[in-house]
């Protein structure tokens, strides 16, 4: 709110900073789908072969 910004000594994000924060949600996804496939891959195995007789 920019009639805030002199009394709390703040200013306005500028519009190349918003820029960096566009690939942030396909980063965030991409390391979540990393994730998932390596749970998987290396401990789902373990979770089906220990009811196993």
């Amino acid at each position: 709110m920019p009639p805030l910004h002199g009394p709390l000594g703040t200013a306005s994000v500028p519009p190349s900073d918003l820029l960096l924060l566009l690939p942030l949600p396909v980063l965030v996804w991409g390391a979540d789908e990393l994730w998932r496939a390596w749970r998987r891959e290396y401990l789902a195995p373990a979770a089906r072969g220990a009811g196993s007789p």
